[in-house]
């Protein structure tokens, strides 16, 4: 059975029409030249006599014209299973039904295979409150609201982008055909349209639902499948995203009812807007004084004036209208999760819980804490403009899309490593549009196609920080590491020398006085070792290959209570789709899967090997701290001491002398305890 690699090998020496040597191959795949050696016998054994020759270290098709056809061929034999339940959902849900025959026999599987995937597939239908109904020569026919069937619909296009390149081939002739005859282009230019008019800049994540919706919106409308009513109806025909979107609707193309515009309007307005440069007045909101209350009462109680902050008044003139409307409708913020900032900014967190306290923000009986935490930003970014140390540092703009939590992530390291001013977090969409690019020094990037902007000096770097990136940092940044200190350390020397009457009172000056530089190990947050304790350590196994070394670091997990049996195959297969972005390090890796309802409770395993093994893309992997998050923010900090055991102590020479999982965890403890 060829991989994914082997795949990518033939498709490469077919595109260049033209030899390349060991050597080349070896640079361009990042892998080691008996990798290359590796994946030309495995394709060889497949393309007998039309294979690949070797002569001299010069890599060569024997006969083109064959390899075409094989390129070209469906293999399903080569499929997944988890790739053939995605081709059948795909099957089923853009194209309307599903016959189990012909799936069958098009996937080379038998159909009892084919209804267990089934059964799997209803579990996921069953989420959105859709069922199959069995329909003479259809076979299987998706039914239930068409509300339903469109939000099943937008999550599959959303998912498409961040599956591996190998499933986007084998699904992408499912969207080929749905998407054949839909004004793409008419769509761009209608949204280019509709954000220049209401004067807003969308998101990346909102970008693409506004066009997937479009794309969904014009595909169930030619099927004759329309909307015939809409929630809030008689909010919505009086918004300003309404009346924009009705009057320029004929650039689509298609004759759209009033239902279908409301609900580009109701997503629209429940979207982030990441600029707004011309907010319009609205009747049912106070904007401008419900700003400046909130602006002067923060200013109040932080004690920090900024009352003439111009960028924080109208960002928060753009933030306020979406955030009403999704109170209103009771519609959550999407890549939010209000304990991160809690954790990161507690004084400003509560600063701002108190102003919306005091001015009865919300309407219900709950404060929102996510709503909470996203104004919460806006001040901090104010605060950071504000606070006079911050020209002198080097200001640094983050670019990242893989989500909200790897962006913190990253910001978190290099504010606590570098001296450092972290001007802002942004997606890739959003850069030419970025209003503080002048002030920018340096980007600092995890998107590897980004080469160019500005003239500005561009860093491509893991989301977790590898001791590569640190050296790069090093070198490019040319600012001191900081100097950070524990809080135990800190209130230890103080009880040496006086009596300690309020430890809230004091370890909250500490807080605001050092803040960063501070490390709070005071039982606020939840250190490497309360999630990583000594039965979770496992040395010296001798895995037959990288699968088993993943399998047994999971199945410790499962066994010490952390996950159940599930999340075990999913780290196995995430590790096999995305395990380039888990190697941290020479040998290291971090191996994880997204909780789906599979972990109980946050937790770490360390499993070293015996001897290294090899990667699918030839690197050799001998540590591996696997993970699981309950709710994605307990292990950050910890995965953050991971990243600084690993580039600030000698740990991975000290691999071999290790002896037992206590030894590891004292050494953890010596290190970690120290001044990083």
């Amino acid at each position: 059975m060829l991989s994914d690699k082997d795949i990518e090998l033939l498709s490469l020496l077919y595109n260049k029409e033209a030899p390349m040597s060991i050597k080349d191959l070896s640079d361009y795949f990042s892998v080691s030249e008996r990798s290359i050696r590796y994946y030309v016998n495995n394709l060889n054994y497949e393309l007998k006599e039309h294979g690949i020759s070797i002569i001299k270290k010069i890599c060569t098709l024997q006969d083109r014209s064959y390899v075409e056809g094989f390129l070209q061929e469906k293999r399903p034999q080569l499929y997944s299973g988890d790739t053939k339940k995605k081709f059948m959902l795909y099957t089923l849900c853009f194209e309307g039904s599903i016959n189990l025959s012909a799936v069958s026999r098009n996937l080379d599987i038998s159909r009892s295979s084919a209804k267990s995937y089934m059964d799997d597939i209803r579990t996921t239908l069953t989420k959105y409150h859709l069922e199959l109904l069995q329909e003479h020569k259809k076979g299987l026919v998706l039914t239930g609201s068409e509300e339903n069937i469109r939000m099943l619909l937008l999550q599959l296009l959303m998912e498409y982008e961040k599956l591996p390149e190998t499933q986007q081939k084998i699904l992408i002739e499912i969207l080929y055909h749905w998407r054949t005859d839909l004004a793409e282009e008419q769509i761009h230019n209608f949204l280019h349209v509709i954000q220049k008019e209401l004067g807003f800049v969308l998101s990346d994540h909102s970008y693409s639902i506004m066009f997937y919706s479009c794309l969904i919106i014009l595909a169930r409308t030619a099927a004759q499948q329309t909307l015939l009513s809409c929630d809030n109806e008689y909010f919505l025909i009086t918004c300003p995203e309404y009346k924009v979107i009705e009057a320029n609707k004929e650039l689509l193309k298609q004759d759209l009812n009033r239902y279908e515009a409301m609900q580009l309007s109701s997503l629209l307005i429940g979207s982030n807007y990441a600029q707004n440069s011309n907010l319009r007045e609205n009747e049912w909101f106070e904007h401008d004084l419900l700003v400046s209350k909130i602006i002067n009462l923060y200013s109040k109680y932080y004690q920090l004036n900024l009352n003439q902050d111009r960028t924080l008044y109208e960002s928060l003139l753009t933030h306020l209208r979406p955030t009403m409307y999704r109170l209103l409708n009771h519609i959550p913020v999407s890549d939010m999760d209000y304990r991160l900032i809690q954790q990161q900014f507690p004084k400003e967190y509560e600063v701002m819980k108190q102003v919306l306290t005091e001015l009865n923000f919300f309407t219900g009986e709950h404060q929102d804490q996510d709503e909470t935490a996203l104004l919460t930003l806006h001040f901090k970014a104010a605060i950071n403009r504000c606070e006079k140390n911050n020209s002198k540092k080097k200001n640094i703009l983050i670019i990242c899309s893989h989500g909200y939590g790897t962006s913190r992530l990253l910001e978190q390291q290099l504010s606590d490593t570098y001296e450092v001013n972290v001007l802002d977090c942004i997606p890739y969409h959003y850069l030419k549009q970025y209003e503080l690019l002048h002030q920018v020094d340096m980007i600092v990037t995890t998107i590897n196609t980004l080469k160019y902007c500005n003239d500005l000096p561009i860093l491509h770097v893991h989301p977790v920080l590898s001791s590569e990136d640190i050296q790069l940092l090093d070198e490019q940044l040319l600012v001191k590491r900081k100097k950070r200190v524990r809080m135990t350390a800190i209130l230890e020397a103080v009880k040496k020398s006086c009596t300690i009457h309020d430890y809230a009172e004091l370890k909250k000056n500490l807080s605001e006085a050092l803040q960063d530089l501070l490390i709070r190990d005071d039982g606020r947050d939840q250190t490497l070792l309360d999630i990583l304790p000594a039965e979770n350590i496992l040395l010296n196994y001798p895995a037959e290959n990288w699968r088993d070394a993943i399998r047994t670091a999971g199945g410790l997990l499962v066994v010490n209570g952390y996950v159940d049996q599930r999340y075990q195959e999913q780290m196995l297969y995430s590790f096999e789709n995305y395990g380039s972005y888990m190697i941290i390090d020479d040998g290291i890796a971090i191996p994880h899967a997204k909780n789906e309802g599979t972990v109980r409770k946050t937790g770490m395993t360390l499993l070293i090997l015996k001897k290294p093994v090899e990667f699918i893309n030839g690197k050799k992997l001998q540590v591996f701290f696997s993970f699981c998050s309950k709710d994605n923010i307990e292990h950050l900090d910890a995965l953050v001491a991971v990243a600084n055991l690993i580039k600030e102590t000698d740990f991975r020479q000290c691999i071999k002398r290790f002896h037992n999982s206590l030894e590891i965890v004292q050494f953890i403890k010596t290190h970690t305890q120290e001044s990083i």
